[in-house]
């Protein structure tokens, strides 16, 4: 039987490895639109994968924050995605 291996099994090459990571967190895209429910998966220093709630458009550059006030938040960049999962990246700023 054939083993089919996935990213998760394969050795870590990133220079700034990620950690396991489970927390709701909330999608800005702009002002005035609304926020997208979303869960972040897994963490790094330099960015993070994220989980939709739903398979919705998200604009390449975003907010994500991570608190309910917004007091605390990051500046993203989708790098990649594949459905509801999205690979992205911290920014300094929008």
């Amino acid at each position: 039987m054939a083993m089919i291996g996935t990213y998760r099994t394969h050795a870590e090459q990133r220079r700034k490895p990620r950690r396991p990571f489970k927390y709701n967190a909330k999608i800005v895209a702009g002002k005035g639109q609304p926020q997208l429910n979303c869960l972040v998966v897994d963490v790094s220093e330099g960015g993070a994968r994220i989980c939709l709630a739903r398979d919705v458009e998200v604009p390449t550059i975003f907010t994500l924050l991570l608190t309910r006030d917004g007091g605390t938040r990051r500046f993203c960049q989708t790098l990649r995605r594949d459905g509801t999962i999205l690979g992205v990246r911290f920014i300094e700023a929008l």
